[in-house]
């Protein structure tokens, strides 16, 4: 893949929201051990997750994976995520032209 297309592949998928947003005030303490996801981040999920699924649908397995990678760093709680991650790592490894088998006679 190109460098440029893949660099501008990724700066239309990054929508990446800072960890100092929140939708708590400043003063509030939350009760959960985790950062609690914000509208932003939550509307950039499910921006990453359609273009997941628009690069399976046209096997672009390699692409697909980036994406799947970035959900899983804006939410590593989310296993909608990791699932996302696996099943691109598990389509571009099958279809890998390196894994191709001789026909059996």
């Amino acid at each position: 893949m190109d460098e440029r297309l893949l660099a501008a592949f990724l700066a239309s998928c990054l929508l990446m929201v800072s960890p100092a947003q929140t939708n708590e005030p400043a003063n509030t303490k939350s009760s959960s051990w985790r950062e609690p996801i914000t509208v932003e981040r939550e509307n950039s999920l499910k921006l990453l997750m359609a273009n997941f699924r628009k690069l399976l649908r046209e096997g672009k397995y390699q692409e697909a994976e980036i994406c799947a990678r970035m959900m899983v760093e804006l939410d590593p709680d989310n296993p909608a995520s990791f699932a996302a991650l696996y099943t691109a790592k598990n389509m571009r490894n099958r279809s890998s032209p390196n894994d191709a088998r001789p026909a059996s006679k």
